[in-house]
């Protein structure tokens, strides 16, 4: 089962962070916030990308050593890249190839939604995760500027619903956005009304709930999925849902450019 193997692989003892990156969107950091300042965060990101835009093609994985830590890059499909960092001095278990096979089947099988998909399986695997094993994803070159409350984030989800309705109507905006959902356990608290509207189940006042990095990514993934929907037939969506009457924290729900 994919959540297993997630699960597993997230499990791995020395495991210090898990990354995923294809170019376009921007990359996905799992790991432990500790074991890296932001300036090397974000050094290391330049790292990668000068290490894959300088390695032969022929080359499926490769490591080198950054800051102590052992990382380990293996190229997929799609232009995919999944980055493993171990923590020093720390053995990989046996098992360690044969997980990782797993895994790397996953992400090649998801194709665009492989973030995405690791992402949400991830979230659903956190409970399980060892200790000081980070439960927020980190971005490594544009992390999320301004905390966003729910309320805002909702309030943009149906600003993009009322845009789609006007050219595709209400029922198909509300499929698409039930479709589009990802299947974290968190995200099964929204409902998508008869209207198009999206609503948050719990009973808790939506201005005062602050979303965590990990909500933020989730609900920006699920925008993302949103509009890539409504593209297939309004080509200029993504432009129009940009141009929005937002405030700079509503905007940083929309996927990048």
């Amino acid at each position: 089962m994919k959540q297993e193997a997630i699960q597993n692989f997230l499990n791995l003892p020395g495991l210090g962070g898990v990354a995923l990156l294809n170019g376009r969107s921007r990359p996905y950091f799992h790991g432990f916030r500790q074991t890296l300042n932001d300036h090397q965060r974000k050094a290391l990101a330049q790292g990668i990308q000068q290490v894959i835009d300088t390695t032969p093609t022929e080359f499926e994985s490769f490591e080198f050593r950054f800051s102590d830590h052992q990382v380990y890059v293996y190229k997929l499909d799609y232009g995919m890249t999944l980055l493993v960092v171990v923590h020093p001095d720390q053995v990989l278990a046996d098992s360690y190839a044969q997980i990782v096979a797993e895994v790397k089947d996953i992400l090649k099988a998801e194709e665009e939604r492989a973030i995405a998909t690791f992402q949400t399986l991830a979230a659903q695997s956190m409970p399980s995760t060892p200790s000081g094993f980070t439960q927020s994803p980190i971005t490594l070159i544009q992390p999320p500027d301004p905390t966003i409350s729910l309320k805002e984030a909702l309030s943009a989800m149906n600003h993009f619903s009322k845009l789609a309705a006007q050219y595709l109507g209400i029922i198909v905006v509300t499929n698409y956005w039930k479709t589009s959902r990802p299947e974290a356990d968190w995200m099964q608290l929204f409902q998508v009304e008869r209207s198009a509207e999206v609503i948050f189940l719990e009973p808790v006042a939506a201005d005062a709930l602050t979303l965590t990095p990990e909500q933020q990514e989730l609900l920006q993934a699920w925008v993302a999925a949103f509009i890539k929907r409504c593209a297939q037939v309004i080509r200029d969506f993504p432009k129009r849902a940009r141009q929005m009457p937002l405030s700079d924290r509503q905007k940083t729900i929309l996927p990048p450019e």
